[in-house]
Protein backbone atom coordinates (compact mmCIF):
# COMPACT_ATOMS: atom_id res chain seq x y z
CA UNK A 1 0.00 0.00 0.00
CA UNK A 2 1.66 3.73 -1.14
CA UNK A 3 0.28 6.52 -0.42
CA UNK A 4 -0.22 9.53 -3.20
CA UNK A 5 0.78 12.23 -0.47
CA UNK A 6 3.35 11.88 2.31
CA UNK A 7 3.46 8.56 4.34
CA UNK A 8 0.80 7.79 6.05
CA UNK A 9 1.81 8.05 10.43
CA UNK A 10 0.75 4.90 12.22
CA UNK A 11 1.71 4.45 15.96
CA UNK A 12 0.98 0.70 16.34
CA UNK A 13 -0.83 -0.24 20.07
CA UNK A 14 -1.17 -4.21 19.33
CA UNK A 15 -3.54 -6.11 19.99
CA UNK A 16 -5.31 -6.00 23.27
CA UNK A 17 -7.28 -9.07 24.36
CA UNK A 18 -8.93 -9.64 28.20
CA UNK A 19 -9.53 -13.46 27.30
CA UNK A 20 -6.14 -14.82 24.62
CA UNK A 21 -3.08 -16.26 26.50
CA UNK A 22 0.11 -13.81 26.17
CA UNK A 23 1.71 -16.52 23.43
CA UNK A 24 -1.42 -16.44 21.04
CA UNK A 25 -1.58 -12.39 21.64
CA UNK A 26 2.06 -11.66 20.80
CA UNK A 27 1.68 -13.94 17.58
CA UNK A 28 -1.16 -11.63 16.22
CA UNK A 29 0.41 -8.49 17.02
CA UNK A 30 3.55 -9.99 15.30
CA UNK A 31 1.52 -10.92 12.32
CA UNK A 32 -0.08 -7.32 12.27
CA UNK A 33 3.08 -5.33 12.47
CA UNK A 34 4.87 -7.32 9.57
CA UNK A 35 1.99 -6.72 7.59
CA UNK A 36 1.74 -3.09 8.29
CA UNK A 37 5.44 -2.72 7.77
CA UNK A 38 4.86 -3.85 3.91
CA UNK A 39 1.97 -0.96 3.16
CA UNK A 40 4.42 1.83 3.07
CA UNK A 41 3.31 3.84 5.94
CA UNK A 42 5.65 5.76 8.40
CA UNK A 43 5.37 3.15 11.42
CA UNK A 44 5.92 3.23 14.67
CA UNK A 45 5.57 0.24 17.09
CA UNK A 46 4.05 1.62 20.85
CA UNK A 47 3.25 -2.23 21.90
CA UNK A 48 4.58 -1.48 25.27
CA UNK A 49 1.44 0.94 25.84
CA UNK A 50 -0.96 -1.31 26.22
CA UNK A 51 0.94 -4.23 28.46
CA UNK A 52 0.26 -2.76 31.50
CA UNK A 53 -2.21 -4.20 33.97
CA UNK A 54 -5.87 -3.57 33.28
CA UNK A 55 -5.44 -2.34 29.68
CA UNK A 56 -8.61 -3.94 27.59
CA UNK A 57 -10.52 -1.34 26.39
CA UNK A 58 -9.68 1.67 24.24
CA UNK A 59 -10.38 3.83 27.24
CA UNK A 60 -7.52 2.33 28.96
CA UNK A 61 -4.82 3.13 26.51
CA UNK A 62 -2.12 5.98 27.09
CA UNK A 63 -1.89 7.90 23.87
CA UNK A 64 0.32 10.75 25.15
CA UNK A 65 3.44 9.22 23.35
CA UNK A 66 1.64 9.51 20.06
CA UNK A 67 1.87 12.47 17.83
CA UNK A 68 -1.46 14.73 17.45
CA UNK A 69 -0.73 14.17 13.96
CA UNK A 70 -0.01 10.52 13.73
CA UNK A 71 -2.95 7.71 13.89
CA UNK A 72 -2.97 5.20 16.09
CA UNK A 73 -3.36 1.72 14.93
CA UNK A 74 -4.43 -1.36 17.43
CA UNK A 75 -6.89 -4.38 17.61
CA UNK A 76 -9.14 -5.70 20.34
CA UNK A 77 -10.17 -9.10 20.48
CA UNK A 78 -12.45 -11.01 22.65
CA UNK A 79 -14.33 -14.61 23.15
CA UNK A 80 -18.25 -13.94 22.56
CA UNK A 81 -19.22 -16.27 25.46
CA UNK A 82 -17.73 -19.37 27.12
CA UNK A 83 -14.58 -21.32 26.36
CA UNK A 84 -16.51 -23.21 22.93
CA UNK A 85 -18.07 -19.80 21.22
CA UNK A 86 -16.31 -17.73 18.86
CA UNK A 87 -14.28 -14.38 18.83
CA UNK A 88 -14.80 -10.78 17.59
CA UNK A 89 -12.04 -9.49 16.02
CA UNK A 90 -12.25 -5.25 16.01
CA UNK A 91 -9.59 -3.50 14.38
CA UNK A 92 -9.13 0.25 15.55
CA UNK A 93 -8.22 3.34 13.94
CA UNK A 94 -7.59 6.32 15.89
CA UNK A 95 -7.42 10.12 14.41
CA UNK A 96 -5.24 11.55 17.55
CA UNK A 97 -5.67 14.98 16.22
CA UNK A 98 -9.52 14.50 15.69
CA UNK A 99 -9.87 12.22 18.36
CA UNK A 100 -11.78 9.78 16.97
CA UNK A 101 -12.15 6.27 16.62
CA UNK A 102 -12.66 4.43 12.92
CA UNK A 103 -13.38 0.87 13.51
CA UNK A 104 -14.70 -2.66 11.92
CA UNK A 105 -15.52 -5.94 13.60
CA UNK A 106 -16.36 -9.57 12.91
CA UNK A 107 -16.73 -12.85 14.58
CA UNK A 108 -14.51 -16.33 13.91
CA UNK A 109 -15.45 -19.38 14.98
CA UNK A 110 -11.94 -19.99 16.09
CA UNK A 111 -9.10 -17.41 17.13
CA UNK A 112 -6.87 -18.94 14.72
CA UNK A 113 -9.13 -18.13 11.98
CA UNK A 114 -7.83 -14.28 12.91
CA UNK A 115 -4.77 -15.31 12.16
CA UNK A 116 -5.12 -17.06 8.65
CA UNK A 117 -6.80 -13.77 7.17
CA UNK A 118 -4.74 -12.92 4.70
CA UNK A 119 -2.77 -9.58 3.92
CA UNK A 120 -5.09 -8.25 1.21
CA UNK A 121 -8.19 -8.70 4.09
CA UNK A 122 -5.95 -6.59 6.21
CA UNK A 123 -5.29 -3.75 3.30
CA UNK A 124 -8.66 -3.62 2.49
CA UNK A 125 -9.54 -3.11 5.84
CA UNK A 126 -7.36 -0.43 6.45
CA UNK A 127 -8.18 1.47 3.35
CA UNK A 128 -11.51 1.28 4.30
CA UNK A 129 -10.87 2.65 7.92
CA UNK A 130 -8.66 5.15 6.11
CA UNK A 131 -11.37 6.01 3.62
CA UNK A 132 -13.96 6.87 6.79
CA UNK A 133 -11.14 8.86 8.31
CA UNK A 134 -10.69 11.02 5.26
CA UNK A 135 -14.14 11.85 4.83
CA UNK A 136 -14.47 13.51 7.99
CA UNK A 137 -10.91 14.50 8.01
CA UNK A 138 -10.01 15.77 4.34
CA UNK A 139 -6.63 16.35 5.13
CA UNK A 140 -5.55 12.91 5.47
CA UNK A 141 -3.65 11.20 2.74
CA UNK A 142 -5.66 9.12 0.02
CA UNK A 143 -4.63 5.62 -0.53
CA UNK A 144 -3.60 4.39 -4.26
CA UNK A 145 -6.30 1.57 -5.66
CA UNK A 146 -3.59 0.10 -8.34
CA UNK A 147 -1.01 0.33 -5.42
CA UNK A 148 -3.32 -1.63 -2.89
CA UNK A 149 -3.68 -4.29 -5.50
CA UNK A 150 -0.30 -4.62 -6.05
CA UNK A 151 -0.01 -5.79 -2.69
CA UNK A 152 -2.47 -7.93 -2.35
CA UNK A 153 -1.06 -11.32 -1.20
CA UNK A 154 -2.75 -14.16 -2.60
CA UNK A 155 -5.95 -15.84 -0.41
CA UNK A 156 -4.38 -18.81 1.36
CA UNK A 157 -6.57 -21.81 1.75
CA UNK A 158 -8.48 -22.32 4.69
CA UNK A 159 -9.05 -25.60 5.38
CA UNK A 160 -11.85 -27.44 8.03
CA UNK A 161 -8.95 -29.32 10.12
CA UNK A 162 -7.18 -26.31 11.00
CA UNK A 163 -9.82 -24.75 13.20
CA UNK A 164 -10.54 -28.39 14.92
CA UNK A 165 -6.76 -28.52 15.18
CA UNK A 166 -6.62 -25.34 17.28
CA UNK A 167 -9.84 -26.14 18.70
CA UNK A 168 -8.70 -29.74 20.30
CA UNK A 169 -5.80 -27.81 21.86
CA UNK A 170 -7.78 -24.70 23.29
CA UNK A 171 -10.89 -26.21 24.48
CA UNK A 172 -10.52 -24.74 27.83
CA UNK A 173 -10.12 -21.45 29.02
CA UNK A 174 -6.70 -21.59 31.32
CA UNK A 175 -4.46 -19.01 33.27
CA UNK A 176 -1.31 -17.96 31.90
CA UNK A 177 1.18 -20.37 32.79
CA UNK A 178 4.39 -19.06 34.86
CA UNK A 179 6.55 -21.78 34.21
CA UNK A 180 8.85 -21.66 31.29
CA UNK A 181 8.01 -24.08 28.67
CA UNK A 182 10.92 -25.38 25.86
CA UNK A 183 8.40 -24.45 23.62
CA UNK A 184 7.63 -21.30 24.22
CA UNK A 185 11.16 -19.66 22.40
CA UNK A 186 9.46 -21.46 19.49
CA UNK A 187 5.96 -20.82 19.03
CA UNK A 188 4.77 -18.59 16.55
CA UNK A 189 4.74 -18.49 12.50
CA UNK A 190 7.81 -19.35 10.72
CA UNK A 191 8.67 -19.31 6.69
CA UNK A 192 11.67 -19.60 5.00
CA UNK A 193 11.47 -22.56 2.82
CA UNK A 194 10.74 -21.65 -0.73
CA UNK A 195 7.67 -24.02 -1.37
CA UNK A 196 6.23 -23.25 2.15
CA UNK A 197 3.67 -20.32 3.40
CA UNK A 198 4.00 -20.55 7.27
CA UNK A 199 4.87 -22.88 9.84
CA UNK A 200 2.59 -22.24 13.31
CA UNK A 201 3.79 -23.58 16.07
CA UNK A 202 1.66 -23.81 18.44
CA UNK A 203 1.75 -24.35 22.69
CA UNK A 204 1.74 -28.66 23.56
CA UNK A 205 3.72 -29.77 20.85
CA UNK A 206 1.32 -29.17 17.41
CA UNK A 207 1.41 -27.00 14.68
CA UNK A 208 0.53 -27.02 10.86
CA UNK A 209 2.56 -25.83 7.66
CA UNK A 210 0.66 -24.57 5.13
CA UNK A 211 2.32 -24.84 1.59
CA UNK A 212 2.06 -22.57 -1.23
CA UNK A 213 -0.07 -24.99 -3.45
CA UNK A 214 -2.81 -24.54 -0.88
CA UNK A 215 -1.77 -27.76 0.90
CA UNK A 216 -1.57 -28.07 4.83
CA UNK A 217 0.37 -30.34 7.07
CA UNK A 218 -0.58 -31.36 10.61
CA UNK A 219 2.83 -31.55 12.85
CA UNK A 220 3.85 -32.77 15.69
CA UNK A 221 7.16 -30.63 17.74
CA UNK A 222 9.55 -31.75 20.29
CA UNK A 223 12.32 -30.47 21.69
CA UNK A 224 15.47 -31.38 24.00
CA UNK A 225 14.44 -29.51 26.56
CA UNK A 226 16.67 -26.30 27.93
CA UNK A 227 19.83 -27.81 26.82
CA UNK A 228 22.18 -25.96 24.55
CA UNK A 229 22.16 -26.45 22.01
CA UNK A 230 18.27 -26.36 21.56
CA UNK A 231 16.69 -28.42 19.07
CA UNK A 232 13.76 -28.99 17.52
CA UNK A 233 12.26 -32.06 15.78
CA UNK A 234 9.15 -32.08 13.78
CA UNK A 235 7.31 -34.62 12.26
CA UNK A 236 4.17 -35.19 9.84
CA UNK A 237 0.97 -36.04 11.42
CA UNK A 238 -1.16 -38.11 9.46
CA UNK A 239 -1.03 -39.65 6.08
CA UNK A 240 1.16 -38.50 2.79
CA UNK A 241 0.07 -36.54 0.27
CA UNK A 242 1.87 -35.98 -3.13
CA UNK A 243 1.42 -32.06 -2.19
CA UNK A 244 3.38 -32.08 0.82
CA UNK A 245 6.26 -33.27 -1.94
CA UNK A 246 6.45 -29.64 -4.11
CA UNK A 247 9.99 -30.32 -5.06
CA UNK A 248 9.42 -32.86 -7.40
CA UNK A 249 7.17 -33.24 -10.90
CA UNK A 250 3.75 -34.00 -10.02
CA UNK A 251 3.90 -38.06 -11.69
CA UNK A 252 7.26 -38.06 -8.81
CA UNK A 253 5.75 -36.70 -6.06
CA UNK A 254 1.78 -38.70 -6.43
CA UNK A 255 4.01 -42.10 -6.36
CA UNK A 256 6.33 -41.17 -3.32
CA UNK A 257 3.04 -40.67 -1.65
CA UNK A 258 2.32 -43.91 -1.47
CA UNK A 259 4.70 -45.22 0.85
CA UNK A 260 7.27 -42.22 1.64
CA UNK A 261 7.45 -42.50 5.89
CA UNK A 262 6.47 -38.98 7.45
CA UNK A 263 8.61 -36.06 6.75
CA UNK A 264 10.74 -34.95 9.45
CA UNK A 265 12.86 -31.97 10.03
CA UNK A 266 15.74 -31.74 12.27
CA UNK A 267 16.73 -28.04 13.39
CA UNK A 268 18.77 -25.92 15.77
CA UNK A 269 17.92 -22.77 16.99
CA UNK A 270 20.65 -20.44 16.17
CA UNK A 271 18.93 -17.54 17.62
CA UNK A 272 15.76 -16.32 18.70
CA UNK A 273 14.36 -15.78 14.97
CA UNK A 274 16.36 -18.71 12.92
CA UNK A 275 15.92 -22.54 12.89
CA UNK A 276 18.12 -24.19 10.52
CA UNK A 277 18.99 -27.59 9.59
CA UNK A 278 17.95 -30.57 7.82
CA UNK A 279 14.83 -32.22 6.17
CA UNK A 280 14.34 -35.32 5.77
CA UNK A 281 11.78 -36.18 2.59
CA UNK A 282 11.80 -37.90 -0.54
CA UNK A 283 14.11 -36.10 -2.99
CA UNK A 284 15.00 -37.12 -6.65
CA UNK A 285 18.76 -38.40 -6.89
CA UNK A 286 21.14 -38.05 -8.60
CA UNK A 287 20.30 -41.79 -10.64
CA UNK A 288 17.23 -39.94 -11.29
CA UNK A 289 15.62 -42.24 -8.47
CA UNK A 290 13.03 -41.04 -6.14
CA UNK A 291 14.01 -41.85 -2.19
CA UNK A 292 14.48 -40.82 1.15
CA UNK A 293 17.11 -37.80 1.39
CA UNK A 294 18.09 -34.48 3.19
CA UNK A 295 17.44 -31.10 2.31
CA UNK A 296 19.12 -27.96 4.31
CA UNK A 297 16.31 -25.70 5.42
CA UNK A 298 16.23 -22.41 7.31
CA UNK A 299 13.26 -21.03 9.16
CA UNK A 300 13.16 -17.07 9.96
CA UNK A 301 10.22 -16.02 12.32
CA UNK A 302 7.47 -14.22 10.72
Amino acid sequence: MLFSQQPFKIDFYGVISPDADQNMIKMTEDLYFTQLKDFGLTLTDLRKKTKGENIDSEEAIDFSESEKDSNAFFVIIKRQGDALSGWECKICLKDLKSDETFSTSRVYSSYYKILMESKETLSKTFDTLIADSHSKNPAQPKTSENARAAQATQNEKRLSYIEKSYAEQNNTTSSPSTTESPLDEITGVWGGEPFISKVVIMKGGRGFIIFKNGASMNISVKTNGLSEPKSVTIRQSGHSNASFFPELAREDAIEAAKSAPPIEWTLSLSNQNTLSGSKHTMVKTSSNTIAQGEISVTWNRI
